[in-house]
């Protein structure tokens, strides 16, 4: 049987032992709730892994954009858009995107 309680510490001083306890918010019956020790994950698996910074950052370059060149609109990835301004300040004589570029196209030539 449910007694009345007058606050939250009488209800937690109540037995728990058979049906003499308050079902409700946080307090499931006994039968439906987990057996002590064990995991209601048991395999550990995630929903989803955590994504990594690189990940990241290569969905972000992948992203397409719109573009503009010589009046004519196109759409290129956002690391195409990156390389294409280098080029451009380094044809404008911008010494750190010409260090930049030649950087990149050390580090990334194939051997």
């Amino acid at each position: 049987m449910t007694e009345n309680f007058r606050n939250k510490a009488d209800r937690k001083a109540a037995p728990r032992n058979g049906m003499d306890f308050e079902v409700g918010y946080a307090q499931p019956p006994i039968s439906s709730r987990w057996d002590k020790g064990v995991c209601g994950n048991p395999a550990r698996v995630r929903k989803r892994p955590p994504t990594t910074i690189s990940a990241l950052i290569d969905g972000f370059l992948q992203e397409k954009i719109n573009i503009s060149e010589n009046g004519i609109s196109r759409r290129v990835s956002k690391l195409e858009a990156i390389l294409s301004q280098l080029v451009v300040q380094a044809m404008a004589g911008k010494k750190g995107a010409t260090e930049a570029l030649l950087f990149l196209s050390v580090s990334f030539r194939k051997t």
